[in-house]
């Protein structure tokens, strides 16, 4: 809505409503913010992709222009050789000018990432000041802090994926291999997700009996984990399992299976392409960045990633990767 400062300006202004219970009575609570920074921002991220959409009409027109002139002249093999040379200088220049609108969407993703941070930050340390200073909490007050919580972390763990994304293609990401225990990595995770489990859904677990300790990258197994069981979460519907398998092997593998809307056929070849979704997925939130950062950092860690999937059915993902980062490492370098 459009609202009016005090100072007599119109400002942009996002209102958000909640109902709560609190001791027998019903009360709103009513949020305003004041988003005309972030208007303005969208604003100018609009200009930005319409040049970038001139652009690459321009460019597209100049290609399409070179084909028509190669496939209509066919005179002499001089004359043949010489548009062949034509052509390739403009291929060139429209891959330069690909290559410089990637550098200005990374810089884009980079800026808007690292813009949210700070605000997420801070309603993250206010909702917990306000959970250990509030004395005689109701059992709502509780619940919507933790709900503020839990949303934080779910924006944060977005933020990590854009800039995941961003690293990826930069080719700066720095691995960090330490000795941990899988179970504990994977009590982590799993504690994390309860918080996101739809009404009645179920996250089962039996810890792996005979894994061992890892020599691997923590924090990137962890972005991985989180990704595919947040995934089997979102994707599933309400009172259904998410079953975590661990098995050893000459490997480490990993299987989450759910029981959930399952991967269109026609879309599972696509399914690891950078910002594609499924074409059963548009009602519900998502980047389509996720399943690509997780296949380019399990192959970082010297494994691999598979799924099998049946639409309405259900999908399973299996990761698999070495227990100790350093085998793989060897039998690269005798490769």
């Amino acid at each position: 809505v459009i609202g009016q400062h005090k100072d007599g300006r119109l400002i942009a202004l996002e209102i958000r409503l909640s109902l709560f219970d609190f001791e027998g009575e019903k009360y709103i609570k009513a949020h305003i913010s004041d988003i005309s920074l972030r208007k303005q921002k969208e604003k100018v991220s609009q200009v930005l992709t319409m040049k970038l959409e001139a652009k690459i009409k321009k460019k597209t027109e100049e290609l399409e222009q070179v084909v028509n002139e190669l496939r209509s002249t066919n005179t002499t093999l001089e004359i043949e050789i010489q548009k062949k040379i034509r052509a390739k200088r403009k291929v060139r220049k429209a891959l330069n000018a690909e290559r410089e609108l990637g550098k200005l969407k990374n810089s884009f993703i980079s800026l808007a990432s690292h813009e949210f941070r700070t605000p997420l930050s801070g309603i993250l340390t206010s909702a917990t000041l306000l959970d250990k200073h509030i004395s005689q909490k109701s059992l709502a007050i509780t619940k919507h802090l933790h709900v503020i919580k839990s949303l934080v972390k779910h924006l944060n763990n977005i933020l990590n994926d854009f800039l995941s994304l961003e690293r990826v293609e930069k080719g700066d990401i720095q691995y960090e291999f330490t000795s941990f225990q899988l179970n504990k990595l994977m009590q982590r995770v799993l504690d994390e997700a309860k918080t996101f489990t739809k009404d009645g859904q179920s996250l089962n677990y039996v810890p792996c009996a005979t894994c061992p300790t890892l020599y691997q990258d923590k924090k990137i197994l962890y972005i991985i984990l989180t990704n595919l069981i947040f995934n089997a979460i979102k994707y599933s519907q309400e009172n259904t399992p998410i079953d975590i398998l661990v098995t050893r092997d000459k490997n480490i593998s990993i299987t989450i299976t759910d029981k959930g809307i399952g991967i269109p056929f026609e879309d599972q070849k696509h399914i690891f392409n950078r910002f594609y979704r499924a074409t059963n997925t548009t009602h519900l939130q998502g980047t389509g960045i996720g399943l690509n950062i997780v296949k380019s950092n399990i192959e970082a860690l010297g494994g691999s990633i598979s799924f099998n999937s049946i639409e309405k059915m259900g999908t399973q993902f299996t990761i698999n990767f070495p227990q100790d980062i350093r085998t793989f490492t060897n039998l690269k370098n005798k490769q």
